[in-house]
């Protein structure tokens, strides 16, 4: 991660009513904004140095009736290095005219702490990838998996 890649979208999801993973100032940020309404955010403690990283949100829900909460865990490097609860999350869907992006947000920012525009990630992004059912690996440097 370059010197320049700072206050820079990794992946966003559903604009100001949905999730977004981020960096500002080299340390990165998850934040989930329920409906407009209720925002959580984690962050991770300290910059990251310059360099690949592998950077993973582990967003553990928990079951039950659409709407639950969610356990949110972000680490680098396979190191935990943020948690957070999301006490109610979206239950359906997060908006019809916002999309998924990675490495840029072109909609609605899903939080304030990154601009609206201007807000592409100014490194390079290996590989985004999700898991809906069991964690998988991340992979290795080999597989080009880092961001």
């Amino acid at each position: 991660m370059g010197a320049g890649a700072v206050d820079r979208v990794l992946v966003a999801y559903g604009g100001r009513f949905g999730r977004g993973l981020y960096v500002v100032r080299g340390v990165p940020h998850y934040a989930y904004n329920f409906v407009g309404r209720d925002l959580t955010v984690v962050r991770g403690g300290n910059p990251m140095l310059p360099g690949r990283h592998d950077v993973v949100v582990r967003f553990d829900y928990d079951g039950g009736p659409p709407g639950s909460g969610a356990d949110v865990t972000l680490e680098v490097d396979s190191a935990q290095v943020g948690t957070g609860r999301i006490p109610t999350t979206t239950a359906y869907y997060f908006s019809f005219d916002e999309t998924f992006n990675v490495g840029i947000d072109r909609g609605t920012p899903v939080i304030d702490d990154y601009p609206p525009v201007r807000n592409a990630f100014e490194g390079l992004i290996h590989r985004a990838q999700l898991d809906l059912d069991e964690v998988t690996d991340a992979g290795t440097e080999a597989e080009g998996s880092e961001w």
